[in-house]
């Protein structure tokens, strides 16, 4: 009985070590110019940016939920084009410097103007 525990032990510890290693070499880098962003989905010039903001994901509770301080949510950064048939561009906070990134492109985007 113990063996078995400790054969499924072995293997959930191995194989999560495994997909954290390959999940490491899936992000690419993103890059911003002085007139457009590149990001893993493809290049984004910036006069094609309809809007971008940094969205809070607040899990729904059934009471009231504690202070915000108190709380560590997650936050990922949207990237709209003025074009709606193209997929919105989402970068994960897990994965990405977002508000570096976010930061960056506003002064990029001032100076292009």
């Amino acid at each position: 009985m113990y063996n078995m525990l400790l054969v499924i032990g072995i293997l959930l510890t191995s194989s999560t070590a495994i997909l954290n290693f390959w999940d490491s070499f899936q992000y690419q880098k993103v890059k911003i110019f002085s007139d457009r962003i590149e990001l893993p989905s493809g290049a984004v010039p910036f006069k094609k940016i309809h809007k971008t903001y940094i969205y809070v994901h607040r899990p729904p509770t059934i009471v009231s939920p504690p202070p915000d301080s108190l709380m560590n949510y997650d936050h990922s950064l949207f990237i709209e084009e003025i074009d709606k048939s193209k997929p919105m561009h989402i970068l994960p906070e897990e994965n990405y410097p977002i508000f570096e990134i976010i930061d960056k492109l506003k002064t990029e985007i001032k100076g292009a103007n």
